[in-house]
């Protein structure tokens, strides 16, 4: 099992990273990589570190041209007798996505890596004002 996060590399200033397995707190910009200029962008990666070992390496990475966006993903569960009223599912993170120009990367925490081509019709949404 590893822990994973979001990794930004540029030539001329230090690296910037996300929390292990966590999209951070709400209203910490930090930690969110969306909020990062990414003016010069050399490499966009996901890391991932083995919990019993805690060595740390790196899965996927893209050029810093190619990167669009990061996306976690989780699991939502819910107790099916319980389905009256509003209800909030508690979740659970399962892994997170390296989002390119012409594919996406989807690391589990067990560090298995899926590689998908993206469609059109997701090709043609407009990630620049995403999160803003």
């Amino acid at each position: 099992m590893y822990r994973l996060r979001w990794r930004f590399e540029w030539p001329d200033r230090p690296a910037k990273y996300g929390m292990w397995s966590s999209p951070g707190p709400k209203g910490d910009d930090a930690t969110k990589a969306w909020c990062h200029n990414k003016e010069g962008l050399t490499i966009a990666a996901i890391e991932a570190k083995h919990i019993e070992t805690k060595e740390t390496k790196i899965i996927v990475a893209c050029d810093g041209y190619d990167f669009i966006n990061f996306e976690w993903m989780a699991a939502a569960f819910m107790n099916p007798m319980g389905i009256r009223g509003s209800i909030t599912p508690l979740t659970k993170l399962m892994g997170l996505t390296l989002v390119t120009r012409e594919f996406r990367f989807e690391v589990f925490h067990d560090g298995t890596l899926r590689k998908t081509e993206r469609s059109q019709d997701e090709k043609n949404i407009n990630y620049a004002t995403f999160g803003r």
